[in-house]
């Protein structure tokens, strides 16, 4: 069974209220790009999350494993 890691998911632009749809993981705005900052979750909770960003029509520009 995969480990629990730490992800950034990286979406288009400034998701503003639709951030509370991520609750409870961190939102922040970066250089015109919102990225949600997912800690220790398995792959499950993250599928969920991707499949949340296509539900709310926003741009996914990456996922990556944080540091």
């Amino acid at each position: 069974m995969p480990t629990p890691r730490t992800y950034e998911i990286t979406i288009s632009g400034n998701i503003g209220t639709l951030a509370d749809g991520f609750r409870p993981h961190a939102v922040r705005v970066v250089d015109g790009v919102s990225v949600i900052r997912v800690v220790q979750v398995d792959q499950a909770t993250l599928f969920g999350l991707i499949g949340r960003v296509q539900e709310f029509g926003l741009d996914l520009r990456e996922v990556r494993i944080a540091d």
